[in-house]
């Protein structure tokens, strides 16, 4: 049905994407889009230096190990697993990544009601454990409408499991703000040379909201 009231979507409009009477869209495209998100994080002063707090974090315990004949004599943060560890020896985690955790669960909205929607969020690992799990450092993910609980979860998750791959292929354009420098992203790979030019905030090619990941 147009969201407008004009038609139903059926017998000879069945096929458009598009209301003719009022020009709105048939399907609602808007998006929490994490890459649009991530990006923004960088870009602002104090929330870019909050993101540095994985790779000090991390940098901190390998020399702990070190120091330790590699035994960690506490555990304070998920990064001190070997599983964390391990990656980040392996390069498959880098200095300057961005972590995300994807937590799914359902919510209870009214009272008198057991289910009434699922919600996933992504978590930013980069913010250090007494910030990432505020609310405006949260990214929400997807909405899935109740009443009833959903049987194939991995469908409802998997655009923003696919945008993630895509952004991992291709790697991620951010505007780091503290160092003033365009840096490309790109998961398991070395990264990009920065861009040795000194870029303005304002330079088109900082536009990263135009760039088609």
């Amino acid at each position: 049905m147009c969201i407008n009231t004009c038609l139903a979507y059926t017998g000879p409009y069945s096929e458009l994407d598009i209301c003719p009477k009022c020009g709105e869209p048939r399907y609602d495209q808007n998006k929490f889009q994490a890459r649009l998100q991530i990006q923004a994080l960088w870009r602002d002063e104090k929330s870019a230096t909050s993101m540095k707090y994985r790779g000090i974090h991390t940098q901190q315990i390998i020399e702990k190990l070190a120091q330790n004949n590699g035994e960690m004599p506490y555990y304070n943060d998920l990064f001190t697993g070997t599983d964390n560890l391990q990656a980040v020896a392996d390069g498959k985690i880098q200095n300057k990544d961005t972590v995300l955790m994807l937590s799914l669960d359902g919510a209870q909205l009214y009272k008198s009601k057991l289910f009434n929607c699922c919600i996933y969020i992504w978590v930013i690992l980069n913010h250090s454990p007494d910030l990432r799990y505020e609310k405006k450092y949260v990214l929400p993910g997807a909405f899935i409408p109740g009443p009833k609980k959903p049987k194939i979860v991995d469908l409802f998750l998997f655009p923003g499991m696919h945008h993630f791959a895509v952004l991992q292929k291709d790697g991620l354009d951010v505007w780091d703000t503290i160092h003033h420098l365009l840096l490309l992203m790109d998961h398991g790979k070395n990264y990009k040379e920065p861009w040795s030019r000194n870029i303005q905030p304002s330079d088109p090619y900082t536009n990263l909201s135009q760039r088609g990941l």
